[in-house]
């Protein structure tokens, strides 16, 4: 068993290790292992430990917020019409949530963005996660593809292919006759269209930037046409003091050091790391080059030591971090 006990991230602002709250790890197949976290900072490292050390691992970085949060949603069945605004209210503990009757044939709902948006992908909270069949946009009709977990009230991840910009997503539900569908939270990350960024999507990238593509604090994505490159100086890494982590040699530890500072407030990460058949040294470090993380693309590295290292150009505002752990053995 090779499980994840602890995340710990570091504040850019105030250089501060804290504690990961509301960690969730949700178990794909016997090789894969979702981690979701809930972050509202910016963050220049993240600290993973495991009680075992892992096989296998690799790094993949993707940005975005939850563009539905608060949005206006309704149903077309009026029974639900009253109630529709917890699917969207930022409570994903199943304290919220609307139950879809057997009796309906179908029930649908639909979430209004104020203006079209690039849509990542989609995530579902639901009690009864093998009831839902399916989640499409509406100005195409494309279907996400469903990947479930197996656990009980798991998160569903709806990846969506085309990478459109949508102003309108559409949830159609077919209730199970003898169990009530329960629906607590649906959660669509992606970024601002060009040239708006932010948190709120309410700022104008300067038209000196390359395509007016901005990162969530303003600077140029890609450089301006003058050719000036932005540089954000990051803070040294802290000593991790014995109270400020687990302090115990039976931790595997992976340190993430991000290396850009992507647009929006959502992170998603997934780890692959190989472990060579070696004894690792419990503090050792590899230092990873800024090219080896870069957004939408992976990053792999072979070594002995117990943590691999990005150095950050700048850090994050981040709503969720998600880490993907893949193992080459049963978990």
């Amino acid at each position: 068993s090779q499980d994840l006990v602890r995340l710990y991230y570091l504040e850019s602002l105030s250089n501060r290790l804290k504690k990961c709250a509301l960690l969730k790890v949700f178990r794909i197949d016997h090789t894969t292992i979702d981690v979701a976290c809930d972050i509202n900072c910016t963050v220049s490292e993240l600290y993973v430990y495991w009680e075992s050390e892992p096989s296998l691992c690799s790094v993949y970085i993707n940005a975005g917020m939850n563009l539905l949060l608060h949005q206006y949603v309704n149903a077309t069945d009026e029974d639900y019409e009253h109630s529709s605004y917890v699917l969207n209210d930022g409570d994903t503990n199943q304290s919220r949530c609307i139950k879809a009757q057997g009796k309906k044939t179908t029930v649908l709902w639909n979430v209004f963005l104020d203006e079209p948006k690039h849509i990542n992908f989609i995530v579902i909270y639901s009690s009864f996660t093998y009831s839902i069949t399916g989640f499409g946009g509406h100005e195409n009709r494309e279907m996400f593809q469903l990947v479930h977990t197996s656990e009980q009230n798991a998160m569903f991840l709806i990846p969506y292919s085309s990478f459109s910009y949508l102003t309108r997503l559409q949830l159609v539900v077919y209730p199970n006759q003898k169990l009530n569908t329960t629906l607590c939270e649906i959660e669509a990350f992606g970024e601002c269209s060009p040239p708006k960024y932010g948190i709120t999507c309410s700022k104008i990238c300067s038209q000196d930037c390359t395509d007016q593509r901005c990162h969530f604090n303003g600077e140029c994505y890609k450089g301006s046409s003058a050719g000036v490159e932005n540089h954000v100086t990051s803070p040294s890494p802290p000593e991790l003091k014995p109270n400020a982590h687990l302090d115990s040699s039976n931790f595997f530890t992976i340190v993430l050091v991000l290396t850009l500072g992507l647009s929006g407030a959502f992170m998603c990460i997934i780890c692959v790391y190989r472990i060579i058949n070696e004894t690792l040294s419990s503090r050792g470090q590899t230092h990873m080059s800024s090219s080896t993380a870069s957004y939408g693309h992976s990053s792999q590295r072979t070594s002995q030591s117990t943590s691999a290292t990005t150095t950050a150009n700048t850090g994050l505002r981040i709503k969720r971090a998600r880490f993907k752990y893949v193992s080459t053995s049963n978990l």
